[in-house]
């Protein structure tokens, strides 16, 4: 009687076992199906900027919209090229860490025109125009009006320039500012 009573608690724990196997088993199968599903899926996201909530951009993970390039790029060139003596190193120094981490020549060229804005007391501003996106070199021209204001003086020498932004895509899809230079007449 003894026997008979543990044979059927050993049987019955092992179907107990078998069916805990068999629902891990789907439970296994129905994660690894979730994290494929989430690894093939693209992701978007729409962005919207602060002060202006009725401008949105749509953005993906795998590429980014023309709408969002230009959005950045012209973010990124005003932010640097619209600065005095007083804000020329935060500018830089924002700048920087939106770049890749071999630029030295850029980090250089830079502090160059920081120094000299401070001791001839320059303040520049650049209004964007045009913008022409070239996905194949990962570069944006931009296009606009440079103004430089010479000391105190309050008008501006206005001339029309052409910046190139050069970028990459950093780890997690982020976008890092490669070079920036201008672009002369000859090479439009």
């Amino acid at each position: 009687m003894k026997s008979l009573l543990q044979n059927k608690y050993l049987t019955r724990a092992i179907l107990q076992r078998n069916y805990s196997y068999v629902v891990s088993s789907i439970l296994l199968l129905s994660n690894v199906m979730l994290v494929g599903k989430v690894l093939v899926m693209e992701e978007h996201w729409v962005l919207v900027p602060q002060f202006d909530t009725d401008h949105r951009i749509p953005l993906r993970r795998s590429d980014y919209s023309d709408e969002y390039i230009r959005e950045w790029a012209e973010g990124i060139i005003t932010r640097i090229l619209t600065a005095n003596e007083t804000n020329i190193e935060h500018r830089i120094h924002q700048f920087l860490i939106l770049t890749t981490e071999s630029h030295n020549s850029l980090r250089k060229k830079l502090k160059d025109d920081a120094k000299r804005m401070k001791e001839e007391r320059i303040s520049t501003a650049f209004y964007p125009k045009n913008f022409t996106i070239n996905r194949t070199k990962s570069l944006i021209q931009i296009k606009g009006e440079f103004q430089t204001f010479f000391g105190g003086d309050k008008k501006p020498i206005s001339e029309e320039k052409t910046f190139a932004l050069v970028w990459k895509k950093g780890p997690r899809g982020l976008l890092l500012i490669d070079d920036l230079y201008e672009v002369k007449r000859n090479e439009q």
